[in-house]
């Protein structure tokens, strides 16, 4: 039977402690007003009406005014589109009567500069992000156990003058295993001792506390239950142990994500990470022991066959890592076909791996899935002694990967510029601009127009009226409309110019959607 580990946290350094909790099934009540049957009632249950339920299927008819309304609602938001203002240059006519125009347009030039800086440098972070940078640390596990109640250590208690040397005490021992990962830049620091005084830490940690969290979040290393997702001890007993064969294996594993919350309901808080765990068993005669550590790796990492190990150059990777190692491979070589890139000829190489004389990049995949195998798990040899009260912790040193901080960073960067406030606020702003500046622009056509009409009244209608002739004749699709005619308003009141005005608006309209 497996009992499950004690996690531990050391305060001022790792986070709190986090006692652990065994998980409790929920039991149904049930609600008030609600059928009750009896538990050894047989049969089937209470029949459920349709009255009684809230659901009430739609007709024909309704689905048809539904989609007929959603169909209705997306057209008329096309045509807020169609009709919101994009355009934010303003006429150099307009220079003349507003002269801060010009420090308006050379702010729309540096603005255009920036936009133009900004997206440069946004497709290279991309470029960047895309390639998958691995560093390499390494995580410091420190292993110890103490021995308590063995018979050694009650012998103050025992009557010299009894026969019976026994004690009601079980021979026991405690094991502790912690992990720390190791900083870049003062790694020698923590390679000297392993996490003895916690209060120590507890203190410099206070006095750390006026600094500011998010900057001190990034610092804060990863712990064990996030570097591992799976801890197994076996204990190995020897056939002279009084407790031979039981309960010799240990074990932790990863609980899994909780569910997503419903709407309006609370989200359930996340298990707690521990930077160390610890467990007793019953233990008289010392032995050995196995550890099992089963990384966390994401993506999830590989091992290589042999064929893949010489074409890469590596033990273990992940699918895209293998995907892109195998694209630079054929790059590099030469072997990709001049006129169809996605068509590589296999060399001695990928002929022995894959058996082929030519592949396709789409090919890959499926290709290279009979050589992976999962991970095997890190073994750590360890000989628990209950001969002594406590043993120096025994120090093991785990290369592990992770990803780039810098990445991480800018992935956080990218995904976060597209909802920030201050980007939504931006959008505003240049909604607000392009609707001042269509303001500005019929405010300047309209004083054209008075303008216009001041300076020369009778040559300004002249023309105007032939350019109304004009516009008109292309409405009704007429030519040598009689000037003198057109002049009156019953000229206009035909049926035959209100469908055909109707006709160009239309489809000006619809050519403005598309």
């Amino acid at each position: 039977m497996n009992t499950m580990a004690t996690p531990i946290n050391y305060p001022g350094r790792m986070g709190p402690q986090y006692p652990h909790q065994q998980i409790q099934t929920p039991t149904r009540v049930p609600a008030q007003g609600a059928i009750h049957v009896q538990q050894n009632r047989r049969g089937p249950g209470p029949m459920v009406t349709h009255q009684q339920s809230g659901h009430q299927p739609m007709s024909q008819a309704q689905m048809q005014q539904q989609v007929a309304q959603a169909r209705a609602l997306e057209l008329e938001q096309a045509k807020r589109r169609a009709r919101k203002p994009t355009d934010k240059t303003i006429s150099s006519a307009i220079e003349e009567i507003a002269p801060l125009t010009t420090s308006y347009n050379d702010i729309r030039g540096m603005e255009r500069r920036l936009d133009a800086a900004i997206m440069r440098k946004r497709l290279d972070v991309q470029d960047s992000v895309a390639k998958s940078t691995k560093n390499h640390r390494v995580f410091r596990l420190f292993i110890s156990n103490t021995a308590f109640n063995q018979p050694w250590q009650g012998t103050a208690s025992l009557d010299e003058t009894s026969f019976d040397f026994s004690t009601d005490l079980v021979p026991s021992f405690r094991m502790k295993i912690e992990g720390r990962l190791l900083d870049l830049e003062d790694g020698s620091s923590l390679s000297e001792s392993a996490p003895e005084n916690p209060e120590a830490e507890g203190s410099k940690a206070a006095a750390d506390a006026g600094k500011d969290p998010k900057k001190e979040e990034s610092k804060i290393p990863k712990k064990l239950s996030q570097i591992f997702k799976s801890i197994r001890v076996e204990i190995l007993r020897s056939n002279m142990d009084p407790g031979f064969g039981e309960n010799s294996v240990a074990e932790w594993q990863r609980p899994p994500p909780p569910a997503p919350a419903k709407p309006g309901a609370a989200a359930s808080a996340p298990p707690a990470e521990f930077d160390g765990f610890e467990f007793e068993r019953k233990l008289e005669v010392s032995a050995p022991c196995t550890i099992q550590l089963v990384r966390d790796e994401q993506p999830e990492r590989f091992q290589l066959s042999p064929e893949l190990q010489s074409i890469l150059d590596t033990t273990e990777d992940s699918r895209a890592g293998i995907m892109l190692g195998i694209w630079e491979y054929a790059y590099l070589n030469g072997l990709q076909d001049r006129d169809e890139r996605r068509n590589i000829t296999c060399d001695e190489k990928l002929k022995k791996a894959f058996k082929m004389d030519r592949i396709q990049v789409p090919q890959i995949p499926e290709l290279i899935s009979p050589h992976l195998k999962p991970i095997e798990p890190i073994t750590i040899k360890y000989m628990i002694k209950v001969d002594t009260a406590s043993t120096s912790p025994i120090i093991h040193d785990i290369i592990i990967t992770e990803d780039e901080p810098l990445r991480l960073r800018m992935l956080k960067v990218i995904n976060s510029q597209m909802t920030s406030p201050l980007h939504r606020n931006l959008s505003m702003e240049d909604d607000n601009i392009a609707v001042l500046v269509q303001a500005i622009n019929h405010s300047k056509a309209k004083r054209d127009f008075w303008t216009s009409l001041g300076m020369d009244p009778a040559a300004f209608i002249q023309q105007w009226v032939s350019s109304q002739k004009r516009d008109l004749e292309v409405i009704l699709g007429e030519k040598g409309v009689d000037g003198e005619e057109s002049r009156r308003a019953g000229f206009y009141q035909r049926d035959a110019v209100a469908q055909n005005a109707y006709l160009l608006l239309h489809g000006r309209d619809q050519a403005g959607m598309r």
